[in-house]
């Protein structure tokens, strides 16, 4: 595949993002007056829960740009060969949690259920950084933190969530695991599974995305019997799926967002189809026509 078409893709990526941006750029943090978020603000008992939940998913959308532009950089003059696979692998989680907070088709009481998962999983994290790092102090701020959380849960009327032995094991809700939450959202799970091998270095992994075989002629080489002379490099064709994916997954929290918050979905839809087109994504441009015509 002809390096200039990757290079262009990459632009194209970049359009992308600023484009996004300037179309975000248009709105309040607050969801439009009579938008389902609007109606979900004004419906439900606590407020201040509704928020936090689209702020999260807002968080995770502004996550998955930032990581976008970075896989951008590492696609430019010098080319990385694993680093934008990584990038990618973490645009597909932001967007995954966005999408399933944001999602226009649960519930605003499953919404703010979601927001307790996830903050719950955010919790337990500090609290593991926080063991091992032997910080009492840091330890028990964080579990004050995470006993209010659910008492803010239990007091809207979810449960507790325990294991067989009565460990809380979750608020509101357990969280899923976020294999399940990609797979669910993106439909992207094989692909979530091969870029966290490349991320965790599995041999077989980066050697299949940043590796080819040398000619021993061209080097002047030559190999032992059944070896191979591999050198470090990135395809064009490479290049094409990156831009094409981080693309896809970015686009499809921002429209349940947009969704939500009551958002110009017909301006949305032209520049998708703008920027579809120029990244040569057929097949997905066919899909997202189908799939949303209904809601523009």
């Amino acid at each position: 595949m002809d390096i200039e078409i990757a290079n262009r893709l990459v632009q194209t990526l970049q359009e992308f993002i600023d484009q996004t941006a300037q179309y975000i750029n248009q709105y309040s943090i607050y969801p439009e007056d009579g938008s389902p978020g609007s109606i979900e603000l004004e419906s439900f008992s606590r407020r201040e829960s509704v928020h936090t939940a689209h702020s999260l998913g807002t968080t995770l959308i502004e996550a998955a740009a930032d990581h976008s532009m970075a896989m951008a950089k590492t696609l430019t003059e010098p080319v990385q060969a694993f680093a934008p696979w990584i990038c990618l692998r973490s645009v597909l989680e932001s967007s995954a949690l966005s999408y399933w907070i944001m999602d226009i088709d649960i519930s605003v009481r499953v919404r703010v259920q979601r927001g307790f998962a996830l903050r719950y999983k955010g919790l337990r994290q500090q609290e593991k950084i926080a063991r091992a790092m032997n910080d009492i102090v840091y330890l028990n701020r964080i579990t004050k933190r995470m006993d209010q959380v659910e008492q803010d849960a239990l007091q809207l009327g979810y449960d507790r969530v325990l294991s067989k032995n009565d460990n809380r094991i979750g608020i509101a809700i357990q969280m899923p695991p976020l294999t399940d939450i990609v797979r669910d959202t993106l439909n992207a799970e094989s692909v979530y599974r091969y870029l966290s091998a490349i991320t965790h270095a599995h041999h077989w992994a980066i050697r299949q995305v940043g590796f080819q075989e040398v000619d021993e002629k061209r080097v002047g080489i030559t190999t032992l019997p059944n070896t191979r002379i591999m050198e470090k490099g990135l395809l064009a064709s490479s290049v094409v799926d990156l831009c094409q994916s981080a693309t896809i997954f970015l686009s499809k929290p921002l429209w349940q967002k947009s969704c939500l918050f009551g958002w110009d979905l017909v301006q949305l839809d032209r520049l998708y189809t703008s920027i579809f087109k120029s990244m040569s994504i057929r097949e997905a441009h066919h899909r997202w026509t189908a799939e949303n015509e209904d809601k523009k």
